[in-house]
């Protein structure tokens, strides 16, 4: 697990956020299974994955950014890839795939046809608000996660037990 130090801007919107999105976390659906090249048995955003999305839009309303919609095509990319990642027990953003894919080829496989692709993964964090503060910590993760050319994005969440590091998350950013 990596964790980055956060400078205190922004804390009182991070503490609200949590507990407006704590219900959300009572009751996780069963996440998404990777079945194939960039195929999901269900990119819906579940219970851990929308509040993802909330605190990151938290974060950037707080700093003057516009929020970002979910995009179907990028949430099947990333729920694919925290699978993949987690079946296969690695961590990279060169995903397992033969050929070998980086996120602009697996977000094209799934149907993007935007521009600006990003990609932010982690692994080991157990809940939505440990993974963004380790991700708002780390100045490339956070200039993703602010950017003012993304406007869409695709989140991912494995809970693979068996795994190495047990949780694994994608966030996969889009210009469209």
């Amino acid at each position: 697990m990596q964790a980055h130090g956060f400078l205190a801007r922004g804390a009182f919107a991070f503490a609200t956020a949590i507990a407006a999105f704590a219900a959300l976390l009572a009751v996780p659906a069963p996440p998404a299974r990777a079945v194939g090249d960039c195929t999901v048995s269900d990119a819906a955003l579940d219970s851990q994955e929308q509040a993802f999305l909330g605190l990151i839009n938290s974060y950037r309303a707080n700093y003057g950014a516009g929020p970002l919609s979910a995009s179907g095509n990028l949430n099947e990319a990333a729920a694919w890839m925290a699978h993949d990642m987690g079946e296969d027990g690695y961590f990279d953003h060169l995903d397992n795939e033969s050929p070998r894919r980086w996120p602009s080829g697996r977000t094209q496989a799934c149907g993007y046809t935007g521009t600006s692709i990003g990609e932010n993964i982690a692994a080991g964090y157990s809940t939505p608000q440990a993974v963004v503060a380790g991700w708002m910590g780390s100045s490339g993760h956070c200039a993703n996660i602010m950017s003012a050319g993304y406007r869409s994005v695709g989140v991912g969440y494995a809970n693979i037990a068996s795994s190495p590091y047990g949780y694994y998350w994608t966030q996969d950013f889009g210009g469209q």
